[in-house]
């Protein structure tokens, strides 16, 4: 009976963490973490800067994100909201039917890199220094996650 209850709070604490990617100086990029017993489930997943500070932080539930924070480059926390189904289906309204693979991955990186409200500001151009460097920075991205 022992042996069943160390099993069971074994399989309660089980956490796997794993890096995807890494900057070029070896500092992790993206690190997600995994828990479950029977079938793992992704709970969190986190980026950082090249410098190691926190980028963001997503937290899971059964499959769906459930809370966003995130961090600009100083390590100031940046409010912002979650991506509403809605928000999604509008960044998606423009995209071809026969690119929707590539639309979907240039979403995703979006998604990840900015706030409803920051995307928003970044399509009616209310910066234009930051906006050009913006989404500069944001095509790249896209280019190498999703090519084209």
């Amino acid at each position: 009976m022992k042996k069943i209850i160390l099993l069971f709070l074994f399989s309660l604490i089980f956490s796997l963490q794993t890096v995807l990617e890494y900057h070029s100086n070896g500092m992790p990029k993206i690190v997600k973490t995994y828990n479950g017993h029977i079938k793992l489930q992704l709970t969190k997943e986190m980026s950082y800067y090249p410098d190691g500070r926190q980028k963001y932080q997503k937290k899971y539930y059964n499959g769906e994100v459930q809370n966003i924070q995130r961090w600009d480059e100083s390590g100031r926390k940046i409010i912002g909201e979650i991506w509403t189904s809605s928000q999604e289906s509008e960044l998606m309204i423009d995209c071809p039917k026969k690119d929707k693979d590539l639309c979907e991955c240039g979403a995703s990186v979006i998604m990840s890199e900015l706030s409803f409200d920051e995307y928003a500001n970044l399509r009616k151009r209310t910066n234009p220094d930051w906006d050009v460097q913006k989404a500069t920075d944001l095509e790249a991205k896209i280019i190498k996650k999703c090519g084209k």
